[in-house]
């Protein structure tokens, strides 16, 4: 049975978007793939897909973003965080689209970077117009990604994974060389 047919025929059509939404608070990438592999197919329409999928990766910034706010309740757990963020925060004054847009690409940094905005209080209507504007260009390249390889779902999932990682390893890399640098650095002086 073809999977257009079967939401059809249980009547899941009226909940695929709001599973969509849940899902992409979950994970956003996997289910963005995934939902565009269904408009592919025709199981569900291109536009309202889309309202729902930037509706909820909108959400999961502001979700983050508030827990980031909450941190600041913990003394202890706030100031290791300064401690260990505080190299990075200057990235976050300078260029708050920049950094919550790549971020986004950075398997294991973007919620963190969330979290972070709220803790050092950057404004809320500033981060809900750099964090809606990341969210609009983010889903416009990996929907267009998963739209265009919807035909190779599987290789493309593996793979989109495994480019995540690469980012991850550049910004370790960077702040370690960064951090053995200043070390080095100081101890001249």
């Amino acid at each position: 049975m073809d999977l257009p047919v079967f939401i059809q025929l249980h009547h899941l059509q009226h909940y695929i978007y709001f599973v969509m939404f849940l899902a992409m608070l979950a994970d956003a990438t996997f289910t963005v793939l995934a939902v565009m592999l269904l408009v592919s197919l025709g199981a569900v329409s291109l536009a309202p897909s889309l309202l729902v999928l930037l509706l909820g990766v909108f959400g999961e910034q502001l979700m983050f973003y508030g827990i980031g706010r909450k941190f600041n309740r913990w003394p202890q757990l706030a100031a290791w965080v300064n401690k260990v963020a505080h190299p990075f925060d200057r990235h976050f004054y300078s260029r708050p689209f920049h950094t919550l847009f790549l971020s986004k690409f950075i398997y294991g940094l973007h919620r963190t970077t969330l979290m972070r905005a709220g803790m050092l209080r950057i404004p809320f209507l500033n981060f809900c117009r750099y964090a809606f504007y990341c969210s609009v260009a983010w889903l416009i390249v990996v929907a267009g990604i998963g739209y265009a390889f919807s035909a190779s779902y599987e290789i493309l999932k593996k793979y989109f994974h495994y480019a995540e990682l690469v980012p991850l390893v550049l910004v370790i890399a960077f702040f370690l060389a960064e951090w053995r640098f200043s070390k080095h650095l100081k101890k001249d002086l």
